[in-house]
């Protein structure tokens, strides 16, 4: 597999977003650095955050066998949204969207995920994504569409 889809790297879109709240943030001075002071704006924090954990599922999905193939921060739509991660292989074609939430408690049961308590669209929200790559080549994905009575069924933008 190769193209220009295939040359973007795990964690591009949100490392592109670190790096445009991170453009105005004035440099450290001397004694903040030597005091170890965080060199990112608070702004862009959760968004480093989030590119490194995209690149370590990335290194986990880099150690499939040679018949799956993995693309990374794939965009999708006309509002700066990616695909973390598609994986096609003999098992289908996944889509995998990362989250980090190190220290939380997570819970899930049937289509509810509740994040230190709070419900969070994460299961939704991939949903519409695996939708959005079965609709965009159905044909070459062999993915079927959720069914009618899919209580995910309806996606919006967003």
């Amino acid at each position: 597999m190769t193209g220009p889809l295939r040359a973007r790297v795990a964690g591009q879109a949100v490392m592109a977003e670190t790096l445009r709240l991170q453009a105005g943030t004035p440099r450290r001075r001397p004694l903040a650095r030597l005091f170890g002071a965080n060199p990112l704006a608070p702004e862009a924090r959760s968004w480093y955050t989030g590119a490194v954990g995209e690149m370590r599922v990335a290194k986990a999905l880099a150690k499939l066998g040679p018949e799956w193939h993995v693309l990374h921060s794939l965009p999708v739509g006309s509002r700066g949204a990616d695909i973390d991660h598609l994986v096609i292989g003999p098992g289908g074609v996944i889509t995998l969207n990362t989250k980090n939430h190190a220290g939380k408690d997570v819970w899930v049961a049937g289509s509810v995920l509740l994040v230190n308590g709070q419900h969070e669209r994460y299961l939704r929200n991939s949903a519409c994504e695996a939708k959005r790559v079965a609709a965009a080549e159905p044909a070459t994905w062999g993915h079927r569409q959720a069914p009618a009575d899919d209580p995910s069924a309806p996606c919006t933008p967003r």
